[in-house]
């Protein structure tokens, strides 16, 4: 829901492979827990589009916060010569992140 906001509870079934029986028990148990909005369609009330919670989705945001400013202070104390090695595998990198995208999960 982070990455695609207003999903729908089929195709998130889809996306994570799963039966949509068991993703809406899920969405279920997470709404009642706080950290889903489940907004039905305005033109088909037979579809709910699913939005992380306000409070869940700043907890997210927070949480990548500090991991980037964790991975900026560990970039940031390596010595110049592997911080060059780290600046020539970053295509090499890129490439392997667009192979994951596309590929998915592997599941």
């Amino acid at each position: 829901m982070r990455r695609q906001p207003g999903i729908s509870i089929a195709s998130a079934a889809d996306e994570l492979r799963l039966a949509p029986n068991t993703v809406s028990t899920i969405v279920g148990e997470l709404t009642t827990a706080g950290l889903l909005l489940r907004r039905v369609d305005p033109s088909d009330r037979r579809i709910a589009h699913l939005h992380l919670s306000p409070a869940l989705g700043r907890k997210i945001d927070a949480r990548r916060d500090r991991r980037v400013a964790a991975l900026a202070t560990a970039i940031q104390r390596l010595p110049r010569d592997e911080l060059r090695q780290v600046e020539l595998a970053l295509p090499v990198l890129a490439r392997v992140a667009r192979e994951l995208d596309a590929v998915g999960d592997g599941t």
